[in-house]
């Protein structure tokens, strides 16, 4: 690497990790390690701000491990959409810990995926997209779903999601999805089959365009799904695989039937359901089977219409 590019004056100035901290007189003795953590504390754009300072601070902030990104803190649309090229641009090879994006996409598709894809190359671990404003069709570069690095995953997008058929989510331990429209089958099965995934959070998602969502990580533990007939796939079977599930967070009106497996495991469960002023025999069916299923939980809270009792001509009890 020439040690004249910013990388190379960056990795020029690394200062030894045994460096005693007692015989530092000024804040520019200190290792790098620590002036880093003090630059992670800062606004972005603070950060850059650093540079001018003296010939040590001058590219330390291409080594940032955690990049966060926000259009809103920004005057305008194109100071901000410089501002990130920039600092993508002149950022080192190290690892990067963080990547957070909040930005409406707009016309710039291109741009902001290409800007995604080089964190990825940096071997991102933990990545937050927020991106709004989106001009249809819009697609997330396929590198991303093979990120072998990735272990958190935080995605709110209202928008059809086009999963390739290659996912290799193999780290993925956290994946928090909201207002995120599933529109193939097998894709969406294999996003959420992840062996090192824990905690899956659906949030106001949809899935209208399934017949069956398969949930089927053998690892996961907590899973929470928060959903409403304005987003819920009505009619469509969700498959979850239970077996190691402790913890369960269910929000919403039943229009789908819920079959989880396993559940020995389950100590919490929280269940919330609203089924409107004309609910259906079916939604009062899947209520009970729901019931039914996590009825070894230690822990169980009931809100909305689900703890109401139904009669029915049959003398059988069925929880609503």
């Amino acid at each position: 690497m020439d040690a004249t590019s910013p990388a190379g004056e960056a990795k020029c100035r690394k200062r030894n990790e045994n460096t005693d901290i007692s015989c530092c007189k000024k804040l520019c003795d200190l290792p790098d390690a620590l002036l880093l953590r003090i630059l992670e504390l800062l606004p972005m754009e603070d950060a850059v701000r650093t540079s001018v300072l003296s010939r040590r601070w001058e590219f330390l902030w291409t080594s940032i491990p955690n990049l966060l990104f926000d259009e809103t803190e920004f005057p305008n649309r194109t100071l901000f959409m410089n501002f990130v090229e920039r600092a993508l641009v002149c950022r080192d090879c190290s690892s990067m810990n963080a990547f957070s994006l909040s930005c409406s996409v707009q016309s710039d598709a291109a741009r902001i995926n290409a800007w995604i894809a080089a964190a990825v190359r940096c071997n991102v671990q933990k990545l937050e997209l927020q991106l709004y404003d989106i001009e249809q069709p819009y697609v997330l570069p396929c590198c991303l779903f093979r990120c072998k690095t990735l272990t958190e995953f935080d995605l709110d997008m209202p928008i059809n999601l086009r999963i390739p058929s290659l996912v290799c989510f193999r780290s993925i331990k956290v994946l928090r999805l909201e207002q995120v429209n599933f529109v193939d089958n097998d894709c969406t099965g294999e996003l959420f089959s992840g062996p090192a995934l824990q905690e899956l959070r659906l949030t106001r998602c949809s899935w209208t365009a399934l017949k069956v969502l398969k949930i089927s990580a053998p690892n996961l533990w907590r899973l929470n799904i928060s959903v409403c007939d304005e987003y819920d796939g009505r009619n469509c079977q969700v498959l979850i695989n239970g077996a190691r599930l402790t913890r369960f967070h269910y929000c919403g009106e039943l229009f789908c039937d819920y079959d989880i497996s396993g559940l020995d495991l389950l100590v919490k469960a929280y269940i919330n359901v609203d089924m409107g002023c004309q609910q259906t025999v079916d939604q009062i069916h899947r209520g009970y089977k729901l019931l039914r299923k996590i009825s070894n939980v230690k822990k169980l809270t009931l809100l909305g219409e689900v703890v109401k009792v139904h009669y029915f001509p049959t003398s059988s009890v069925i929880f609503n």
